[in-house]
């Protein structure tokens, strides 16, 4: 049975432009087979395949950040620290340490943002419990940091797996289980096109909503040459993963801010414009329904180090 597979990256506050993707898709009549997503694609991709309506994922994202659980002033303090900075989340990290904002949470702590806070922001974003209260099968990507695995979690609880996926380093906790200590998926793959075929798609269309490399800033201490050098790494890693896309979609939100979740609706009306300028493409390729042997890019070798498939409790 040919199966339509739709990947979601991360990108904080960007990735509200999924909803715009997933809107025009579905007035198309295009639902998707299965989902899989990263950090804010596994947010939003887990809503909708419990919602499987794009108007009631839309009103439940409206309304948790109208609610008194969204922290304004956290995400406000970000974005005026990284307001001057195009560098993105890793750069208002270290404006915040090197500022003494955080610098004893840095050293003491395990995450910017207390444990307890995000888990009670996940429990009232994701109201489903488990994997098998969705409507789509779905999967997200996380990192173990122990083993170095990219982690697809694909069963058990859902709220664990989406906080472990959306988890950035240093400034949501890691959950920890099973041995594993799971940090944001976008560490090992930003854009899951490979891990949705390894759930079975026959043909992935992928959402890339942070697809250039930033400009480059100070290059003054021995932090900005280490940030910068793993923005460049992760940058090169994520164009070889995308390239066994059937196609991608790229929504132009590279003059949103990551950390500004108030304009969710610019967001979405970005991924709209994109959806339908590309809408005729999306449909030939899915009438034509032809399943073609992902290859990989540089010679015979594997299509890529699968990602290791878990249940998390």
């Amino acid at each position: 049975m040919f199966r339509f597979g739709l990947a979601l990256g991360g990108g904080a506050a960007k990735g509200f432009a999924h909803l715009g993707v997933l809107k025009v898709l579905e007035e198309a009549g295009i639902v998707p087979d299965l989902i899989v997503g990263t950090s804010m694609g596994a947010v939003v991709g887990a809503i909708y395949a419990w919602k499987t309506n794009i108007e009631e994922t839309e009103e439940h994202f409206r309304n948790f950040l109208s609610s008194e659980y969204y922290d304004r002033k956290t995400y406000q303090k970000f974005k005026e620290i990284d307001q001057k900075e195009p560098e993105g989340v890793w750069y208002a990290l270290k404006h915040l340490i090197t500022k003494g904002v955080i610098y004893g949470k840095s050293l003491t702590s395990r995450s910017v943002l207390s444990q307890e806070d995000y888990e009670e922001d996940l429990n009232i974003l994701v109201p489903v419990t488990d994997f098998n209260e969705l409507k789509i099968p779905f999967g997200c990507i996380a990192t173990d940091l122990i083993s170095g695995d990219e982690i697809l979690i694909t069963s058990g609880n859902l709220r664990k797996a989406v906080m472990a996926s959306a988890a950035i380093p240093g400034i949501y906790a890691p959950v920890v289980t099973r041995e594993m200590f799971l940090v944001d998926g976008g560490s090992t793959n930003k854009l899951p096109i490979n891990p949705t075929f390894q759930l079975g798609a026959d043909v992935v269309i992928g959402v890339n909503v942070s697809r250039h490399l930033e400009e480059v800033g100070d290059l003054h201490s021995a932090m900005d040459i280490i940030l910068r050098s793993n923005s460049v790494s992760t940058h090169r890693l994520d164009e070889m993963q995308t390239l066994n896309a059937d196609y991608l979609l790229c929504p132009d939100v590279d003059d949103l801010h990551w950390a500004d979740f108030s304009q969710m609706e610019l967001a979405m009306e970005r991924g709209e414009m994109v959806t339908r300028q590309n809408l005729k493409n999306i449909k030939r390729l899915l009438l034509a329904k032809r399943v073609r042997k992902v290859l990989w890019p540089f010679g015979s070798h594997p299509v890529y180090h699968p990602a290791k498939i878990v249940k998390i409790d």
